[in-house]
Formats: structure tokens, sequence, C-alpha cells
């Protein structure tokens, strides 16, 4: 069973591109959520976390929906950080 890694962004997120630009430089598959064509499935995740933060990363254990969430500016504070977090996941 292999882990998804979920990320949901806005477009025009600087933060956001710099994720994804490093994930795909690094060869790591993620799958992008931008949360305006994904709106009930982000208000599940701010519910969940309390927080509006992008972007916002769900690792997808296996074939389940369960899994951490990773927050900006709670659960890491730059890119190089949740990139070696998500490392650890896959």
């Amino acid at each position: 069973m292999k882990n998804t890694i979920m990320i949901f962004t806005m477009q025009n997120c600087p933060f956001c591109l710099e994720l994804k630009t490093e994930l795909t430089k690094q060869k790591i598959p993620y799958t992008e959520f931008e949360i305006h064509e994904h709106k009930g499935v982000w208000e599940q995740v701010v519910k969940q976390t309390g927080l509006r933060h992008l972007p916002t990363i769900f690792i997808s254990e296996g074939d389940t929906e369960m899994g951490p969430v990773y927050v900006s500016g709670r659960d890491y504070k730059t890119t190089n950080e949740i990139v070696q977090i998500i490392k650890t996941h896959i």
C-alpha cells in the first residue's frame, strides 16, 4: 500500500508554487487540489485543522482516508522542511 500526497493550493500562491516545483524537481508524485475547485473537500480540511493556511498537505495512508495533515505555519515553516517530512511518508 502506497501513501498518496495531496496538496491543497490556491492559484497564484507563491508558497504553493514553490512546494509543487520542489516536489516535481525531486520526482515526488502528488495530487493537487485547488481550493476553489474543491471547496467541499477544502472545507473538511479547514474544519479538521481549524486553519486556512496554504499549502496544506494531507498524506493518505495506503488505500485509506486516514493520515496526517500538515499545515503551513503550524507544522512546518519552510518548503525544505515539509519536503523532508513528506519524504518520511513515501
